[in-house]
């Protein structure tokens, strides 16, 4: 099915359930994405599955049912402009996709599922049908219930649902038999922090290093809601552009001065370490350990910063989740989680700090 008219096609089939969950999951990163940002990237010239009414009798071309590979290179275009990228995970048997799940959710990380939508057991009677359907999964219970969010169910008006699908439910949606839009495959994407491959703004590394450059010049005399300006523009120029390549060079700059001087690099870690967490540092501490692996005088702190990494990631993930969760639930043991791994952070961020400071004044 092939719509050229992109209001046409909003006009008829209304939001979209894959948009609205990776908006929903672009928020664990404490992003603001918008469907509108989307809509302007994807929305004519693809294929579509369709919307069977309940009795049968009407089809109805379907964004809801848009297949997220057809169009990858808009939504990949919107989420790298937020340091962000898309991932697709392909699995031929249950089992095969079951244990990519669980091991996901081990790492605290959401997962928008395709589903098919006959077996969402909590959608209203009179709509349920056969189509292709995207939820999240957030967790599994030990009791044999799958936790999801559903945030399109298309009746009127829109439905959305949060709460407990049965693990015998969820296993008979991943059948697509008689589905429209059907891979053959149980399909999965997940949403990451882009890496360094995802540079594709000219010009934005110069940007970055002057900017920094020209504020520190000046650090010293700032004042400290200056310094954090600093920190949010490290933060915003490191994730929208990818820039580690230009702040790698201005780091090997700064470690030629004198140690006092270094101080602000420490500094300057700190604040993007506040607003920018393993997005920008975690890249940032890989750099040191290529730059500085041939350091003998460094060597155990270079061995902390590398046992640090898979730790940071994980107390980040889980932190974000937990929030994520208790956003939805409003449950005081997901924030009490979320303040242990806060606290864990803290500590694992703290040691780097002082590994990184002593890397500075050691190789100067």
């Amino acid at each position: 099915m092939v719509i050229s008219n992109r209001e046409r096609l909003r006009e008829i089939t209304g939001d979209n359930c894959f948009i609205s969950n990776l908006i929903s999951v672009s928020g664990y990163f404490s992003l603001e994405m918008r469907e509108s940002w989307f809509y302007s990237s994807i929305g004519y010239q693809n294929r579509f599955g369709y919307w069977v009414s309940g009795n049968g009798s009407e089809r109805t071309p379907c964004l809801q049912c848009f297949d997220a590979d057809v169009e990858r290179k808009g939504l990949d275009k919107i989420l790298s402009q937020a340091g962000m990228m898309l991932e697709q995970h392909m699995y031929d048997t249950t089992d095969e996709f079951m244990e990519f799940i669980k091991t996901s959710l081990k790492s605290d990380m959401p997962v928008i599922v395709n589903v098919n939508s006959l077996h969402m057991n909590y959608w209203p009677e009179n709509i349920i049908d056969s189509y292709a359907h995207y939820i999240i999964v957030y967790g599994i219970s030990e009791d044999g219930f799958v936790n999801v969010i559903d945030n399109y169910i298309p009746s009127t008006p829109v439905q959305s649902y949060n709460g407990l699908l049965s693990m015998e439910a969820f296993i008979k949606a991943l059948d697509f038999t008689g589905v429209r839009i059907n891979h053959g495959k149980k399909i999965a994407w997940t949403l990451h922090p882009a890496d360094s491959k995802c540079l594709k703004f000219p010009g934005a590394s110069e940007v970055f290093k002057n900017y920094i450059i020209n504020t520190v010049n000046n650090f010293e005399e700032a004042s400290t809601d200056n310094r954090i300006d600093i920190g949010k523009n490290c933060f915003i120029y490191s994730t929208g552009t990818k820039a580690l390549e230009a702040f790698k060079t201005f780091m090997n700059t700064e470690m030629t001065r004198q140690n006092s001087e270094k101080d602000i690099l420490v500094e300057l870690y700190k604040n993007i370490t506040s607003f920018g967490g393993p997005i920008c540092m975690l890249g940032l501490i890989q750099k040191f350990l290529e730059d500085y692996s041939q350091e003998s005088s460094v060597q155990e702190d270079l061995v902390t910063l590398k046992n640090n990494i898979t730790d940071l990631t994980t107390y980040w993930r889980s932190m974000g989740i937990n929030l994520f969760r208790y956003s939805m639930f409003d449950s005081m043991q997901y924030l009490d989680k979320a303040l242990n791994f806060l606290q864990m952070l803290i500590s694992k961020e703290t040691e780097n700090i002082a590994c990184m400071k002593n890397i500075l004044c050691t190789t100067g």
